[in-house]
């Protein structure tokens, strides 16, 4: 499995890393990152961004999109490597307002299609 969602290409040849987290809840409702996601955007030399999406419901949802993760990822990498031997975390809880987000952009979802 990836630890990521999506592999951007962006004009002029960067690549850009995209993780979507989702929630029904608010924008600010913690979401979790496995380890490795974490070690992966630690480790990239290419952005890696989360795409988060709040409030979902069957009407849509709220889009945000964070600033880089890859500074905290290392951050947390370095606490990390201070663990005692053989003692391992498989993930952790990120806050959002850990992040920098865009401005909220509304995503309508499909009405169904009738039979």
């Amino acid at each position: 499995m990836a630890p990521f969602d999506f592999k951007i290409g962006e004009t002029g040849g960067a690549m850009v890393y995209m993780d979507v987290k989702s929630t029904s809840g608010t924008h600010d409702t913690q979401f979790h990152l496995s380890g490795a996601e974490l070690a992966f955007a630690a480790a990239s030399e290419e952005p890696y961004l989360i795409y988060r999406v709040s409030g979902l419901t069957d009407e849509g949802a709220w889009l945000q999109v964070s600033s880089d993760l890859r500074p905290h990822a290392q951050e947390a990498l370095n606490v990390l490597a201070r663990l005692p031997a053989g003692m391992t975390l498989t993930g952790m809880g990120i806050r959002p307002d850990l992040l920098t987000w865009s401005e909220p952009v509304w995503l309508s979802l499909p009405a169904p299609a009738s039979e």
